[in-house]
This record gives C-alpha cells, sequence and structure tokens, in this order.
C-alpha cells in the first residue's frame, strides 16, 4: 500500500530512476517481442488513422521495433518519455527518430491539434491517479478533433509501491485501472471510449498480468485552451 506521506512527485520519481535502472534489461526483453501491445494491435489502430498521420508514442521507452512498422506504413511516430536512458536507446536505435524527454503529466511540448493518435502502452500505470486527469487532458489538447488514442493499463483497483520486478534494489509505483475507472476518466476530459478489451500475459518475471487495451476518440474542440488553467 502507499505511504500516506509518499508524495505524486515521488512516486514519479521513482519510476524515471528505476527506467534510468533497468534500461538495457527492458530494451533486451522487449523491444523485438512485447507481449503488452502487438504488431496486430498496431496495425489495427493504424487503420484507423490517416495515411502519414502523427502519432505520439507517450512513454516511448527504448521504443520498439514497431516504429519500423509506422515507418514503412508512411506515418511518423514521435516518442516522448522522462528516462533519458531510456530516451538514448531509442535514439541509437532510430538515429533519423524524433525523441523528445517530457514528463507527460505535464503541458506537452507540442501544438494543439498537432496529432492524428497517440499510443500510450503501460505509460499511465506509473502516473498517480490524481494526475490522470490532467495528463489526459493535455493527451487532448495535441490530438486533432476526432483523433485517436490508444491506452494499454493493468487492470485491478489499488495503487502500490514495490521492489522493481528486475532485482536491482530500486522502487517503483504502479497504477491499476478498471474498465469502469478509465472509461470515466476519458469521459471527463472529453474522449468517447469506442473499445475495451480484456486479456491475460505473461510479464518479465513469468507472472500473468491482467490487461486492458483501451480505445478513445476526442470528440471535443478545446475551449480556449492556452486559458485553462490545465495548460499554465
Amino acid at each position: 500500500m502507499l505511504g500516506d506521506n509518499v508524495s505524486s512527485q515521488q512516486m514519479l520519481e521513482y519510476v524515471r530512476k528505476d527506467y534510468d535502472s533497468i534500461a538495457q534489461l527492458y530494451y533486451k526483453d522487449f523491444f523485438h517481442n512485447s507481449p503488452f501491445f502487438t504488431k496486430s494491435e498496431l496495425l489495427n489502430f493504424l487503420n484507423k488513422l490517416p495515411k502519414g498521420g502523427k502519432i505520439l508514442d507517450a512513454g516511448c521507452g527504448p521504443a520498439s521495433d514497431l516504429y519500423v512498422c509506422m515507418y514503412d506504413k508512411g506515418y511518423h511516430p514521435i516518442g516522448i518519455d522522462f528516462s533519458e536512458s531510456m530516451l538514448n536507446l531509442a535514439k541509437d536505435e532510430f538515429p533519423t527518430g524524433e525523441f523528445y524527454k517530457c514528463d507527460m503529466t505535464q503541458r506537452l511540448p507540442f501544438n494543439d491539434n498537432y496529432f492524428d493518435g497517440i499510443i500510450a502502452s503501460l505509460s499511465l500505470i506509473h502516473i498517480p491517479k490524481e494526475l490522470v486527469p490532467q495528463t489526459l487532458y493535455y493527451f487532448r489538447r495535441v490530438l486533432k478533433p476526432q483523433g485517436k488514442l490508444l491506452l494499454v493499463l493493468l487492470k485491478g483497483n489499488k495503487d502500490i509501491i514495490m521492489d522493481e520486478p528486475y532485482g536491482n534494489g530500486m522502487k517503483i509505483f504502479y497504477s491499476y485501472f478498471t474498465a469502469n475507472t478509465i472509461s470515466l476518466y476519458l469521459k471527463a476530459a472529453g474522449f468517447e471510449v469506442t473499445s475495451i478489451e480484456e486479456r491475460g500475459v505473461s510479464n518479465e518475471v513469468g507472472e500473468i498480468d491482467n490487461i486492458l487495451t483501451v480505445e478513445a476518440s476526442n470528440i471535443k474542440e478545446l475551449a480556449n485552451p492556452s486559458n485553462s488553467d490545465l495548460t499554465k
């Protein structure tokens, strides 16, 4: 359970330091064969976007070989992460790609209505619940009207700080979501949920995680976004 004296920023710092520490291990295990977001799921999502569209990979980590698929299909993926070690691996793998270091819980460094799609695969699971509404708002701000959002989440009803599964002595924060909880967050942020699917996958230590794959559309025009308290 979370201690009352652990702030949201401390939880985020646990995550950043942990991913800086495990970047090479994570890259080795998941660059070519992530079970959490598959090529078939990516292709299904790409089919809903305009050809040549810009796609934000929010919490991109070291990127993955799915970037090759996006490039080959003519799309323009742009990755963001707050782990410097993860971004360095992504830049090494895709030297001509666009990758930026930033915190997705803060205002993103892109213009309004910039992206056709956003993918956040196992990214919100490291965001404290109190920061989820503003994170989704920042997603919507940079997503075009009727743009598509894809989330991959851990299913459950808890928030925990635990030892890093790779056993490096670090701590990491996880946030779990039910289908109802994420639907309420998305609706409040101006999204319309179009599908939610559940499946079980084996994680890095061989345990089964229940995964929610959620798709949503941006159904609202931003109302004076530059004047919103959330964008300051």
